[in-house]
């Protein structure tokens, strides 16, 4: 379905050490569908905790929390969830 998107985030990185991070996020969306009128409002929040073993190799985890509202009808409105999703990652940069 086509729609615009207005989006707004901020995002908070300290340092904990030089190579241990923490990072707080937060955006919010609105997304207009051009069928039906139908309009979305999306909350993300998250925490991490970012190991930066080298350059070019980090360790985390995390927890994210997202909420999308919907106007549309509540009695199908399968557009709207609340969801918290954590993990842990490890990432590896390869540059050339």
């Amino acid at each position: 379905m086509e729609r615009n998107d207005v989006s707004l985030e901020a995002i908070y990185q300290y340092s904990i050490t030089n190579n241990l991070f923490a990072r707080a996020s937060a955006k919010a969306s609105r997304f207009s569908y051009a069928q039906l009128g139908r309009e979305d409002l999306t909350y993300a929040f998250g925490a991490e905790l970012i190991w930066q073993l080298t350059s070019d190799f980090s360790a985390s985890a995390s927890v994210f929390f997202d909420k999308n509202d919907s106007n549309t009808p509540t009695f199908i409105s399968f557009d709207e969830y609340e969801t918290w999703t954590t993990g842990i990652g490890v990432s590896a940069q390869l540059t050339f």
